[in-house]
C-alpha cells in the first residue's frame, strides 16, 4: 500500500524510472525547505533536532487535518516522513538513510536499529485523526493536548 501511494505521487513527476524509495529521497531533499520557510514562518523550530520533530510534525498533522484533497494529504505526509528520519540521521551521527524493500528506512547498522519514516508517519497520523475528531477528546484543548502526548511519548520509545 505505501509503495503503491508513493508511485501515485511520484510517476507523475517524471521519477517513473526510479526505485519509489530514491524518488521519496530526491524529491523530498528538494521539497522540504519550502515546507520548512512555512513552519519557520509561524515560529516554530524546523533545524531537523530530534526535539524539533514532535513541533515539526504537529504543525504538518494539523496541515493534513485540513488537506483539500487526498494528493495533498499525502503529500505532507511524505514531508513528514522525511522530515523525520533525516532528523534522525542529521542529529545522531551514526544513523543513515538507506532502502530495504523499497522503502526508505533511517537505519544503524551495528545495532541493527531500524525506523521506517513512512511507516511510523501513518501509525502517528491515524492515532491523531482518531483524537482530534473526539473519539478520545471531549474538547478541542484536550486533543491538542493528547496530540501533544502521543508525539512526545512516540519520541521517547523510539
Amino acid at each position: 500500500m505505501i509503495n503503491q501511494d508513493l508511485k501515485l505521487i511520484f510517476e507523475p513527476a517524471g521519477y517513473s524510472n526510479l526505485s519509489t524509495a530514491t524518488i521519496f529521497l530526491h524529491h523530498e531533499q528538494k521539497a522540504i525547505p519550502v515546507v520548512l520557510r512555512q513552519i519557520r514562518s509561524e515560529h516554530i523550530i524546523a533545524d531537523f533536532s530530534i526535539l524539533s520533530v514532535p513541533f515539526v510534525l504537529k504543525w504538518i498533522f494539523g496541515k493534513a487535518q485540513t488537506g483539500q484533497n487526498q494528493d495533498e494529504i499525502h503529500e505532507l505526509l511524505m514531508h513528514a516522513a522525511y522530515y523525520m528520519g533525516e532528523s534522525f540521521v542529521r542529529s545522531t551521527g551514526f544513523l543513515s538513510w538507506q532502502i530495504k524493500d523499497n522503502l526508505p528506512i533511517v537505519k544503524e547498522d551495528r545495532t541493527n536499529f531500524t525506523l521506517s519514516p513512512i511507516q511510523e508517519i501513518s501509525k502517528l497520523f491515524s492515532q491523531i485523526m482518531q483524537l482530534s475528531h473526539g473519539q478520545k477528546a471531549n474538547t478541542k484543548e484536550q486533543s491538542h493536548d493528547d496530540i501533544d502526548n502521543l508525539l512526545i511519548n512516540w519520541l521517547i520509545g523510539i
